[in-house]
Protein backbone atom coordinates (compact mmCIF):
# COMPACT_ATOMS: atom_id res chain seq x y z
CA UNK A 1 0.00 0.00 0.00
CA UNK A 2 2.85 2.38 0.67
CA UNK A 3 3.76 2.36 -3.03
CA UNK A 4 0.41 3.89 -3.95
CA UNK A 5 0.50 6.67 -1.36
CA UNK A 6 0.85 9.29 -4.07
CA UNK A 7 -2.78 8.84 -5.04
CA UNK A 8 -4.24 8.18 -1.60
CA UNK A 9 -4.39 10.23 1.56
CA UNK A 10 -3.29 8.55 4.77
CA UNK A 11 -6.94 7.96 5.65
CA UNK A 12 -7.55 6.21 2.34
CA UNK A 13 -4.55 3.95 2.86
CA UNK A 14 -5.79 3.01 6.33
CA UNK A 15 -9.33 2.34 5.08
CA UNK A 16 -8.14 0.26 2.11
CA UNK A 17 -5.77 -1.76 4.30
CA UNK A 18 -8.57 -2.47 6.77
CA UNK A 19 -10.83 -3.66 3.94
CA UNK A 20 -8.16 -5.92 2.47
CA UNK A 21 -7.20 -7.62 5.72
CA UNK A 22 -10.81 -8.20 6.72
CA UNK A 23 -11.86 -9.63 3.35
CA UNK A 24 -9.42 -12.31 2.32
CA UNK A 25 -10.87 -12.70 -1.17
CA UNK A 26 -10.11 -9.03 -1.91
CA UNK A 27 -6.62 -9.44 -0.50
CA UNK A 28 -5.96 -12.44 -2.71
CA UNK A 29 -7.09 -10.53 -5.81
CA UNK A 30 -4.93 -7.55 -4.81
CA UNK A 31 -1.78 -9.65 -4.55
CA UNK A 32 -2.35 -11.37 -7.89
CA UNK A 33 -2.76 -8.10 -9.81
CA UNK A 34 0.17 -6.48 -11.60
CA UNK A 35 1.42 -3.29 -9.96
CA UNK A 36 -0.14 -0.93 -12.49
CA UNK A 37 -3.63 -2.35 -11.76
CA UNK A 38 -3.31 -2.31 -7.97
CA UNK A 39 -3.82 1.46 -7.83
CA UNK A 40 -7.04 1.23 -9.83
CA UNK A 41 -8.27 -1.71 -7.77
CA UNK A 42 -7.77 0.07 -4.45
CA UNK A 43 -9.28 3.34 -5.67
CA UNK A 44 -12.32 1.53 -7.06
CA UNK A 45 -12.66 -0.47 -3.85
CA UNK A 46 -12.68 2.77 -1.82
CA UNK A 47 -15.23 4.40 -4.14
CA UNK A 48 -17.59 1.45 -3.90
CA UNK A 49 -17.14 1.09 -0.15
CA UNK A 50 -16.72 -2.66 -0.40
Amino acid sequence: MSKIEGRLADEGIYEATSMLVSKHDLLHVFFTLPYHLKKRYVIQMLRCGV
